[in-house]
């Protein structure tokens, strides 16, 4: 008789739990379901490995402050291909997954499938109008249009250069930053005085750098006709982008840190030339820190110190502190992400040092807002489980996230809205512009 009793209270016990839990404001944490794509084998392996430490670190972070929340991260690897997307978003799905985030490379066919499936996926990629796809589709990143901006803002208002000059690689996605940095001087009716390709593996630039103050001016644009090694430069057609080329690029700039690379050859300029025949005050260079530090480095050869070298988030790599020694200011270059910035950014870079013995770069911390940004939506209404429509819906809300890469917020396609900091190196260390 008195098991049968016990048996009874502990049914009715099970039954009133959370009824008695609601009504005296006992927090119950809701659990979700969250799938990553990373590339976490093959090529992009490092850049894959990064995102995922941010990741969890913004688990270990953010789970203290919203406690009522408990997040389940399921990791799937992309292996820096594109046939197991699919597959991956089905394995997520099965698992009640409510969102998606990355991936990082080749991210259309996920954006594509995750509207077709109808699960909200946040894309940490720079694909243009990546998330004109639908409306379960997002994308936090820097995009190329608002660093253009930046740079070209502080360039001509508070340095008041009107005159420049574009020096970049041959490939679409270099040719996607040119051809916005042009329209965006044209737009406000200052000059592009040379604009000069060159190869993706050219080590010596000294043609190019000739070319940049030859006597045969042209104001608008120029045909640059390549050493004997080097083929006609070809009008290079629409952008049809690689989707890959930031990501290739981050994991050159990782190769260089750890690696380094063999300095090259500097060739002698004849003395009768006329170095006073500049006609610009900056140059854009859209590459890596490796390419980036030999250009430098042959501009002071040939005295061309004083031009100014603007560059993009690309450049926020300690590498690029070895070419400072003389720069005093004159490389300026734009990112979301800076450990110096504030007191926040100093801790995040502190704490996440700590515990991979690793400085986080921008994926890191994209990586960890993103996150950040889940949480912010879930406890915004932890009243109750949402469904993938209803986070869909929810994400479009994100007002002023304040997150480690600035104020956040979402436009109404769901590309993140971010204003870009401006760097620049003085005496061999990184400063903020302020």
């Amino acid at each position: 008789m008195n098991k049968k009793y016990i048996i009874i209270v502990s049914m009715l016990l099970v039954l009133v739990s959370p009824a008695l839990a609601q009504n005296n404001n006992i927090d119950v944490k809701k659990t979700y379901t969250i799938g990553v794509l990373l590339p976490l084998s093959g090529e992009y392996e490092k850049v894959g490995q990064r995102a995922k430490q941010g990741i969890e670190f913004a688990l270990i972070s953010l789970s203290k402050l919203y406690n009522n929340i408990n997040l389940k991260l399921i990791f799937k690897d992309t292996q820096s291909k594109d046939n197991l997307i699919e597959k991956n978003i089905d394995d997520i799905i099965a698992k009640d997954g409510k969102l998606i985030v990355g991936p990082i490379i080749n991210p259309e066919k996920a954006a594509i499938y995750s509207q077709e499936k109808k699960i909200p996926i946040i894309t940490l990629t720079n694909k243009p109008y990546i998330e004109n796809i639908g409306d379960f589709v997002f994308k936090n990143f820097l995009s190329h249009k608002e660093q253009i901006t930046a740079l070209i803002d502080y360039a001509t208002n508070v340095l008041n250069i009107k005159n420049f000059a574009i020096l970049y690689p041959e490939d679409d996605h270099s040719k996607k930053y040119a051809d916005l940095f042009c329209w965006e001087l044209k737009r406000r009716g200052d000059k592009i005085v040379k604009e000069i390709t060159y190869k993706g593996d050219k080590t010596d630039f000294s043609k190019e750098i000739k070319t940049l103050y030859e006597k045969a001016l042209k104001k608008n644009y120029i045909k640059e006709e390549e050493d004997n090694d080097i083929e006609e430069e070809e009008i290079v057609q629409e952008l049809d982008t690689k989707e890959n080329w930031e990501v290739t690029q981050l994991y050159n700039k990782i190769v260089e840190e750890e690696e380094g690379k063999k300095e090259t050859k500097r060739r002698g300029i004849k003395e009768e030339e006329d170095i006073n025949l500049i006609d610009f005050d900056a140059i854009f260079i859209p590459d890596t820190p490796y390419k980036v530090k030999l250009i430098s480095s042959q501009l002071i050869y040939y005295g061309l110190e004083d031009v100014y070298i603007l560059g993009t988030n690309l450049l926020n790599s300690d590498y690029m502190k070895q070419i400072a020694e003389n720069s005093n200011d004159k490389i300026v270059f734009t990112d979301c992400f800076f450990e110096d910035k504030d007191e926040k950014s100093r801790q995040f870079s502190q704490d996440f040092s700590n515990l991979y013995s690793l400085k986080p770069t921008f994926i890191e911390a994209l990586s960890f807002d993103t996150i950040g940004i889940i949480y912010s939506v879930l406890n915004q209404n932890s009243d109750k489980i949402l469904s993938k429509d209803e986070v869909a819906k929810e994400l479009l809300k994100i007002k002023n996230y304040e997150g480690i890469t600035g104020n956040i917020t979402f436009s109404e396609y769901g590309s993140t809205i971010k204003k870009p900091l401006l760097i620049t190196i003085n005496k061999n260390k990184f400063k903020l512009i302020k």
